[in-house]
């Protein structure tokens, strides 16, 4: 979702988990110097998400599998979204108050119940399991 102009929608299982915490920041080229960074950082602000437009995404939080789970939500976010968007016809919109209720209900999981942390080594189980331990 990157280089669309509206971003992220929440208007679908996992993009309502990511409702208000989804920043953008525009494209400069190439990121290799050092002084994007404040502008990154300032751009990102609170939240956790940080949509480069015409890049890529960047996500932050205190655990690799908390950032992973992060990250992967981001994407299914983005792979519902495009895939509904390819249906055509009207959007069903969700309100803000649902929208929040979904993003808090995961932070929530996240932050007491070590959801995260069951979800990574689930998803190493299944990558060992589908590699055949190969690696």
């Amino acid at each position: 979702m990157a280089q669309k102009q509206a971003g992220f929608d929440h208007n679908n299982f996992y993009g309502a988990q990511l409702f208000g915490r989804v920043a953008y920041h525009a494209f400069e080229g190439i990121t290799l110097f050092a002084d994007e960074k404040t502008r990154m950082l300032a751009s990102l602000g609170s939240k956790h998400i940080l949509v480069l437009r015409n890049h890529g995404v960047a996500v932050g939080e205190s655990s690799i599998e908390k950032a992973f789970f992060l990250l992967w939500t981001v994407q299914r976010a983005a792979e519902i979204q495009a895939q509904s968007t390819a249906m055509g016809g009207e959007d069903v919109v969700l309100s803000d108050e649902i929208r929040q209720k979904c993003a808090d209900l995961t932070a929530m999981l996240i932050r007491e119940d070590d959801f995260a942390v069951k979800f990574f080594n689930a998803m190493i189980r299944k990558m060992h399991a589908e590699k055949g331990n190969s690696w």
